[in-house]
């Protein structure tokens, strides 16, 4: 509901009848959402109503729009000839590459693009144990519950590191720093035969 302002500049219409078209609101001119492009103006100095539907200016197959006197109608009305009058109307989700809605085309367009990340790899792979895996990911992030978030939440408690308590617990502390985990990091980098 919250994507609600930016999906409906994917959901155009096909005109047909224009009784499930609001002619203000909805994306079936050519020039996109008439409300947006025109402002309440063109409501009023066209005689109409914000909830009009389209249905209000065919008749017969036909546009049948007041003669208009102010620049912004003239412009609408100019470009009528441009949308074509269908059999019944029809919405079309232009988020999508293919012919039918999916979701991930839709994603894709909506979605901030970032390079990728070099360590996804290591953190996802098929025989990870999807706990670990989302432990190491909150690591890699730095989103981990460590003292130094904790402080910034408001936390009065003690925030040193469990391991050495001489230092504020912090993720590159945690992993690196710390006295305790550099021994544990160097015993099994030993065992793996690692240098």
């Amino acid at each position: 509901m919250k994507l609600r302002n930016i999906a409906k500049h994917f959901l155009r219409f096909e005109v047909g009848s224009g009784k499930n078209i609001h002619l203000w609101l909805d994306w079936w001119h050519p020039v996109g959402i008439l409300i947006e492009h025109y402002g309440f103006i063109a409501v009023y100095d066209a005689h109409s109503n914000i909830e009009a539907r389209l249905s209000s200016i065919i008749c017969n197959r036909d546009w049948l729009w007041r003669l208009a006197r102010f620049e912004a109608l003239v412009e609408i009305q100019a470009r009528l000839p441009k949308v074509g009058l269908g059999i019944c109307d029809k919405p079309v989700w232009t988020g999508s590459k293919k012919s039918v809605y999916v979701s991930s085309d839709t994603w894709d367009v909506l979605r901030e693009k970032r390079e990728k990340s070099l360590w996804w790899k290591m953190v996802w792979f098929p025989l990870a144990i999807p706990k670990q895996a989302f432990i190491m990911w909150l690591a890699m992030k730095d989103r981990l519950l460590s003292g130094e978030r904790l402080l910034k939440w408001g936390y009065k408690g003690e925030v040193q590191c469990s391991f050495c308590h001489s230092q504020l617990e912090t993720r590159n502390h945690l992993f690196f720093e710390c006295n305790f985990s550099s021994r544990i990091w160097n015993f099994y980098m030993l065992r793996c035969r690692i240098e």
